[in-house]
């Protein structure tokens, strides 16, 4: 019987990084380029940036893939994932909707491998974005960050500042106009006006503007929404 072990997906990813470094084990077993992953479903690909979503449902597994560049994940909905490597036994992952991961996979001499399953009643939902270009030496000392109300700032690493944002029903919120690129990311259905125009968001939707640019987004639903924003450097 295979066992696995449980723990939250930020502990959890970290000391997969690590272990995952056993790559040579992978000629066993058949591994695509993640973007030949069939759940890894393309929405956008650039110069600096390429952006998947991800949606498993309890019971399916991804193929194993390979992961080269550095990856900022948005976890969207509560889940229980799992976690593979080569040649170890699955690891449980505890998400809470909004969990923001980032994975330094550009600082690996080889690709990480591993794939990833579901073992909870609810569909891992995901937005990976995934940083082509060279290593940056993170944000520039002083970089503005973002402060208003009902913003919290959950994240900091060398690709720039993920924030948590609650808004009010019939509110409207200025974005940042900082960083060389901006992610939304609602946490649920909802229905916002984005600069002026209807946006009905389902969970995995997102939007993404290449370039600082001023974005006003307003709560027209009728309760509280909250989005995960991602200013990049």
């Amino acid at each position: 019987m295979t066992t696995m072990k449980t723990t939250v997906w930020w502990t959890l990813a970290a000391a997969a990084i690590l272990t995952g470094i056993a790559h040579t084990r992978a000629e066993k077993i058949r591994v695509v380029p993640v973007f030949e992953e069939p759940l890894h479903v393309v929405k956008y690909r650039g110069e600096h940036f390429t952006i998947y979503t991800n949606w498993i449902e309890s019971g399916i597994w991804t193929q194993y893939h390979e992961h080269r560049y550095d990856l900022l994940s948005i976890v969207v909905g509560d889940v229980l994932a799992l976690n593979q490597i080569p040649d170890a036994a699955p690891q449980e992952q505890s998400a809470p909707s909004g969990t923001l991961v980032f994975f330094p996979y550009a600082d690996f001499s080889e690709a990480a491998i591993h794939r990833v399953g579901v073992s909870g009643d609810h569909p891992f939902i995901n937005i990976g974005v995934e940083f082509r270009d060279q290593i940056a030496n993170g944000c520039a000392t002083g970089t503005e960050t973002w402060q208003a109300p009902g913003v919290q700032m959950i994240a900091e690493n060398r690709r720039g500042y993920g924030y948590r944002l609650t808004i009010s029903v019939g509110s409207e919120v200025v974005l940042p106009e900082m960083g060389r690129a901006l992610f939304l990311v609602p946490l649920g259905a909802s229905e916002f006006d984005l600069d002026g125009e209807p946006w009905i968001s389902k969970p995995g939707d997102f939007r993404f503007y290449d370039g600082a640019r001023s974005i006003a987004l307003a709560n027209r639903g009728s309760e509280a929404a909250e989005v995960i924003i991602f200013s990049a450097c």
